[in-house]
């Protein structure tokens, strides 16, 4: 059991990090997501921290209190340097992240000044 939380910990660190990632403007252009829109990258900020949040409860779920401090930060780290990579060298592969959000926020037509 403790490896099925670990897992859905690091799985959620890594979720909610694109998902922060994808809600700035350069990397929204860089993935090749078009228009940046407001209510995606609200979305995605939102569910970022969602994410980074159930993260933290999983890790607290795990290993109590003591330990989930030092844990989540370092999942949270992991995540964040998976997503640079991935921004770096394979920006292609979220856009299927990008396609989601832009389904899951219903007013497409909000744009921000570029």
């Amino acid at each position: 059991m403790d490896s099925v939380l670990l897992t859905c910990a690091a799985g959620c660190a890594l979720f909610g990090c694109a998902l922060l990632a994808t809600s700035l403007r350069k990397n929204w252009r860089r993935i090749g997501g078009g228009v940046y829109r407001l209510t995606a990258a609200v979305l995605a900020r939102n569910s970022g921290w969602g994410f980074a949040g159930a993260c933290f409860v999983l890790c607290v779920l795990r290993d109590g209190w003591s330990f989930a401090l030092l844990l989540w930060p370092l999942l949270m780290a992991l995540g964040t340097a998976v997503v640079s990579m991935t921004l770096a060298y394979r920006a292609s592969w979220l856009v299927p992240l990008v396609r989601l959000l832009l389904a899951c926020s219903s007013l497409r037509g909000v744009r921000i000044k570029q």
